[in-house]
């Protein structure tokens, strides 16, 4: 009989150790949160722009210009069958203009071909796309507005929780673990919507960053949640650690952009579409770390914030209100 004694006082835990992940998930809905419908609005936005880019075409490379105010490739092409008109037909080119009939024949075929064509396309889409817009606002923003959404401590229910007999990293890790499928369900949707709106580049995007996302998307939470718990306000602070450290840090030559959660993750996307045979010197991108550098620290990042924060969780008093 002594040896069944504790069992009520564990399973007593557990269930309000669930109780608290599932209210964290699910009872925070009724909270209206201004941060994540203007986070929701911007990604709209965003992929109305990506469809109406995709619907006229300005992916492909016949849409980009050669050089800076320069013709684009598609104006080069019709050049090149200018000039060959004008040779077939007996027409007085020049020395010149023959010179550059030939140039513009021999390289013209090369750039048209259907396989060159979508190689540039995608690495277009991903530039703009994916590496700036997504990777360098959507995706850290969102994971915020999530963050924020979902942990509300003030709330009149956390009454009963504090009062449950949970150990305070307990509280924490069911903080994170309750806001976690909100933060992956919206940043991987953002870029299921982009990836629907930017068409055949849009889809191979999905196939080649799902994962690089995922992986991201789990050290932002853990990084936006510790800034939730230990600071006053949060949104201020995440917001210039966004657009401060990961966009300036991130992009700095040297070792310091290491420290860039944002940087770790374009690496993998930038190995995953090198593997895949895409010209990635086209990306933005100087020095990426190699994918087992990556992964370990993404991963190692959110361990180990996950594990400093319910440790530190543990001796921390609340702001006083």
């Amino acid at each position: 009989m002594e040896a069944r004694g504790p069992r009520p006082y564990w399973g007593g835990m557990g269930r309000a150790w669930l109780y608290l992940v599932g209210f964290v998930c699910w009872g925070q809905l009724r909270r209206s949160s201004v941060s994540l419908w203007t986070a929701a609005a911007v990604t709209g936005v965003v992929v109305i722009w990506v469809a109406l880019e995709t619907h006229a075409g300005r992916w492909e490379l016949r849409q980009r210009r050669m050089v800076r105010n320069g013709p684009r490739y598609g104006q080069f092409w019709q050049c090149a069958v200018y000039e060959h008109l004008a040779l077939t037909t007996g027409s007085t080119a020049g020395p010149t203009g023959a010179a550059v009939a030939a140039v513009c024949l021999g390289v013209a075929p090369a750039l048209q071909a259907p396989l060159v064509q979508q190689r540039w396309g995608f690495m277009n889409f991903s530039i703009w796309v994916i590496h700036g817009v997504y990777l360098g606002f959507l995706l850290p923003v969102l994971t915020l507005a999530c963050v924020h959404t979902f942990v509300d401590a003030e709330n009149e229910a956390w009454v009963w929780i504090w009062s449950r007999p949970l150990p305070r990293s307990g509280l924490y890790l069911a903080q994170w673990l309750g806001t976690l499928p909100w933060s992956v369900a919206v940043t991987l949707g953002s870029l299921g919507g982009l990836a629907l709106a930017g068409g055949t580049f849009g889809h191979l995007a999905w196939q080649l960053y799902l994962w690089p996302a995922l992986i991201g998307t789990l050290a932002f939470t853990a990084l936006f949640h510790v800034i939730h718990v230990f600071f006053r306000r949060p949104v201020v602070i995440g917001l210039v650690y966004v657009f401060f450290f990961e966009y300036l840090i991130g992009s700095l030559p040297g070792s310091l952009k290491q420290l860039s959660l944002t940087f770790h993750t374009r690496s993998l996307m930038y190995n995953s579409a090198q593997i895949a045979g895409y010209p990635v010197e086209m990306l933005p991108l100087t020095d990426p770390s190699s994918p087992v550098v990556a992964w370990w620290v993404l991963g190692g990042a959110t361990v180990a914030l996950l594990c400093g924060g319910a440790w530190l969780y543990r001796r921390w008093e609340r702001w006083p209100t």
